[in-house]
């Protein structure tokens, strides 16, 4: 086979048509659909901040938009707090059973600096 022959190009290759098939499964159709539905909101926020009484309207809406701005920053912050509380515990069971370990590290040392004297 010479490097011309249409064997050797690679996007006659299956594994090249499964990953361009894949590539559009898992990248392009979910950040189409989320890029799409980001247009949709942001289409019925403006409709419906324009009709009726505007202030009630876009009150309603800013704090919408609070509480979506807040939701990323409050699950970091419990992620934040779990790790936090699993440190506590993994502390706490450490220092349950270190002093066992730190009596035959003293004692070994002791009897090493007995032995060098």
């Amino acid at each position: 086979m010479d490097a011309y022959s249409p064997q050797a190009d690679p996007k006659n290759k299956p594994s090249y048509q499964q990953h361009k098939q894949q590539r559009f499964w898992q990248i392009t159709l979910p950040l189409g659909l989320a890029v799409l539905l980001i247009v949709v909101v942001f289409v019925l926020v403006i409709l419906t901040a324009s009709r009726g009484d505007p202030n009630a309207q876009v009150s309603v809406w800013a704090d919408t938009s609070t509480i979506l701005l807040l939701l990323p920053m409050l699950l970091v912050m419990v992620l934040a707090a779990v790790v936090l509380f699993g440190l506590v515990y993994l502390l706490s069971q450490l220092l349950r059973i270190l002093p066992g370990y730190t009596a035959v590290i003293q004692t070994f040392t002791s009897t090493l600096a007995e032995k060098a004297r």
